[in-house]
């Protein structure tokens, strides 16, 4: 059984197959030049790729500034079923490569797309790219009816499984931006429902108008999409 974040045991009916897969997907590359000889191996090896084939949706870029696609998805869970921990030398190297302006291109190659599982009612299906070669990948269209479908929703809605590290220093760089622009939504909304303006007065509206634009052009990155209701039978490969 996997353990979440707080070391307690995730029963098995939350635990999201597709993950579980992906999980042992490095174990499976660590062990392919062993098991060339062994045909019942290689059997269960293949086996497990079918199905993390079938349950692949495709691609898509999301903006990790904010853990939910600054407001448009629903929270993307992170650190539950890959409870790895955060290296703060793993963030340092990340934002070593965004000083010297190489972030970005490191985002948008396919070789290191952060995995994401969600749930086919969250988002829009034809959004996703289907050619892991077609970059840039569009972003994810999440569904317009996405707080109500949070709302009646008694599970997660989207989990990163491979890209902790990515997602955070994303989030991290992406701290001061996005302060202009959570102002910049409380003082609209302060002055559509009429009332007291003040926080208006105090934000920077050209800061505001770019820091959605600015955000998803600095710290923004490709995903692979799986299918979080796809179910499997996952067995372990092991010497």
């Amino acid at each position: 059984m996997l353990s979440g974040v707080t070391g307690k045991p995730i029963p098995i009916n939350q635990q999201a197959p597709v993950a579980k897969a992906l999980l042992g997907f490095n174990e499976i590359i660590d062990v392919h030049a062993k098991i060339q000889h062994d045909k019942k191996k290689l059997k269960a090896r293949d086996a497990i790729m079918n199905e993390i084939n079938k349950a692949r949706l495709g691609y898509a870029t999301v903006c990790f500034a904010s853990n939910n696609d600054l407001g448009h998805g629903p929270t993307i869970v992170r650190g539950v079923l890959n409870p790895r921990s955060i290296k703060p030398s793993g963030l340092s190297n990340l934002k070593h490569l965004h000083e010297n302006g190489k972030l970005n291109q490191y985002s948008f190659e396919p070789m290191f797309q952060i995995t994401l599982v969600i749930r086919k009612k969250a988002f829009k299906y034809k959004s996703l790219a289907q050619d892991i070669q077609d970059v840039p990948y569009p972003m994810i269209d999440w569904v317009k009816n996405l707080p109500d479908v949070i709302k009646n929703s008694k599970e997660s809605l989207a989990m990163v499984t491979d890209g902790n590290h990515r997602a955070t220093v994303c989030e991290q760089l992406g701290a001061e931006l996005k302060k202009h622009f959570l102002a910049g939504k409380v003082a609209l909304h302060d002055m559509v429902t009429g009332k007291a303006n003040s926080s208006a007065t105090m934000v920077n509206w050209d800061v505001v108008d770019q820091s959605e634009t600015m955000m998803r052009e600095k710290f923004s990155w490709h995903c692979v999409v799986y299918d979080w209701g796809q179910s499997f039978y996952f067995p372990i490969i092991r010497n």
